[in-house]
């Protein structure tokens, strides 16, 4: 989403909070956490808030389905 504020054209992701990333991935909470802890999933803290950034949801998933094998 491209969102323009004082002459300047900022390209925004839309963020995820903990419980609906959760529902997007289908995982439990301490599997995030451990993802997250990994690095294999980046989030973003906003004050207190853990968000997740959607073009870091969509490129893990695409990193699951580049590991399948057909």
């Amino acid at each position: 989403m491209d969102i323009e504020r004082n002459g300047y054209n900022l390209n925004m992701d839309r963020l995820y909070s903990v419980t609906e990333t959760l529902k997007i991935l289908s995982i439990s909470r301490s599997n995030l956490y451990g993802l997250t802890k990994d690095g294999k999933i980046a989030s973003v803290k906003l004050g207190s808030r853990t968000l997740f950034k959607e073009s870091e949801l969509s490129r893990f998933i695409e990193s699951l389905n580049d590991g399948r094998k057909e």
